[in-house]
């Protein structure tokens, strides 16, 4: 079963809309992070904040559950929207670099380059969030 990741833009209020979508993309501005997991995001978040590896994760709690088998939606940290957002090139190329060693990127053979080019797409989407004055969330389905 392959999971399929999107991280996309919404109001707080289209929570059900987006957790119950079949192809979020579709109807929301975002981008598509099949090779993204939850793991990789918190790693992320702990880059970002200095949190523990333990704290980021419980960060990335579902908001919405459509079902067991999924599609569940997670709200990404505020925080740490705005920190993407707000990331100049030199920290996405230390921080692609820091994260590129990291047992969660390591194992699935992330070049730091891979890293980084992810990192700059994700900060022009946290950017155009705070822009629009909405949420960006995490929507996972299989």
């Amino acid at each position: 079963m392959q999971v399929m990741t999107n991280i996309v833009i919404g109001e707080p209020d289209e929570i059900r809309d987006i957790g119950e979508s079949l192809s979020p993309l579709e109807d929301w501005q975002g981008m598509e992070a099949n090779d993204i997991s939850l793991e990789k995001l918190a790693m992320l978040q702990s880059t970002l904040t200095g949190q523990t590896f333990d704290e980021a994760f419980e960060e990335f709690r579902p908001l919405f559950t459509a079902s067991d088998e999924g599609p569940w939606l997670i709200r990404f940290p505020h925080g740490s929207v705005r920190d993407l957002a707000e990331l100049e090139e030199d920290a996405l190329e230390r921080i692609g670099e820091e994260l590129a060693v990291t047992e969660e990127f390591e194992i699935d053979e992330w070049a730091a380059e891979a890293v980084q080019d992810f990192l700059a797409e994700l900060s022009q989407l946290a950017g155009n969030a705070i822009d629009q004055e909405k949420t960006l969330f995490i929507w996972v389905g299989t």
